[in-house]
């Protein structure tokens, strides 16, 4: 399953035809692996991050749990808003077909400036594959 283990590596891959990614071998990704899509964009420069939804949502429930066991209004608050931001981040989520791809729309494709066959570099980050254009 995706990021069962660390997930090491670099690899150049490219966006195939209908915008499907294939997840390199080192993510361990198989199919209906369900995948969570964030979209970081920093200096100009878009950085797609792929995390497992089991992750997201234990990270959401876990924020759910401590909201309800707030002492205060504050807290409340701050704990609403981290759940928030945890909506917020994920732009797609998608199950991996048999060639463990993850389907990203053609209209969040146009969004972030991403073309059918651009090489990209993919790099494991502990639990999450970060991919970008390659320079």
């Amino acid at each position: 399953m995706f990021g069962d283990k660390l997930i090491v590596g670099t690899k150049i891959i490219k966006l195939e035809e209908k915008g499907r990614l294939a997840m390199p071998t080192f993510t361990y990704a198989l199919e209906n692996d369900h995948l969570v899509l964030e979209i970081i964009k920093l200096q100009g420069e878009t950085t797609l991050r792929f995390s497992l939804y089991n992750e997201y949502l234990s990270l959401a429930n876990r924020l759910s749990e401590l909201r309800k066991n707030a002492k205060s209004l504050e807290e409340f608050n701050k704990y609403t808003k981290e759940i928030e931001n945890i909506c917020l981040r994920v732009a797609a989520s998608s199950l991996l077909d048999k060639q463990r791809r993850f389907q990203i729309s053609k209209q969040l494709l146009e969004e972030i400036d991403y073309k059918v066959g651009d090489e990209l570099v993919a790099r494991g980050a502990g639990k999450t594959l970060l991919v970008q254009k390659k320079k």
